[in-house]
């Protein structure tokens, strides 16, 4: 029956990210509604069917409190609640196997440790947060590191063209974006 009540009242449910909509509370299955409503009587005016079914004590109504704790939201969502409002949000990262590397600006630097823990936390796969703190300065076009979050272990191992590649990102240049120049060496090796 939760299923056909979850169809019937789907215009007038939570619909958070990552909370179900029918949750279990003791020997209660509950269906949680959104916040816009104050009192299920709003709904009542909307869907007649909800009235018959309250009427009958086949459904009762009452409040439910959800906490919403740090594991309900993402990097993004977490990062503006905990970077103040003149910092913006880091918008990209490169990932590299288990590494995920960003390129912060000098406004993330006080927040830094935050940002690549809160990364860390959110990125399954990620086990090694890091942020180029140098410039590009030699014809290897790599760059130092400093590490801010996870594991102190710069060396990957990528799979790509049917190949895998390990190697320490730290002293090799690696960008997913050539892909197509990465498949080209493969080729070459094949030949």
């Amino acid at each position: 029956r939760t299923g056909e009540y979850l169809f019937k009242l789907r215009d007038h449910l939570l619909n958070l990210p990552r909370v179900r909509n029918a949750v279990n509370c003791g020997e209660k299955k509950l269906i949680l509604l959104s916040q816009r409503y104050t009192d299920v009587s709003q709904i009542i005016e909307e869907n007649g069917w909800l009235s018959e079914k309250l009427e009958s004590t086949e459904m009762s109504s009452e409040k439910y409190t959800i906490n919403l704790d740090y594991n309900h939201f993402t990097a993004d969502e977490a990062l503006k609640e905990l970077l103040p409002t003149e910092v913006s949000i880091p918008s990209s990262f490169e990932q590299a196997g288990h590494l995920i590397h960003l390129n912060l600006r000098p406004e993330h630097e006080p927040y830094k440790k935050i940002i690549g823990q809160v990364i860390l936390d959110k990125i399954k796969s990620c086990r090694t947060v890091v942020n180029k703190i140098g410039e590009i300065n030699n014809e290897f076009r790599t760059f130092p590191l400093e590490i801010l979050a996870g594991e102190n272990n710069t060396y990957v191992i990528l799979r790509e063209h049917d190949c895998s590649f390990g190697f320490d990102y730290s002293k090799v240049y690696w960008n997913s974006r050539l892909s197509s120049e990465h498949a080209r060496i493969v080729d070459l090796m094949n030949n």
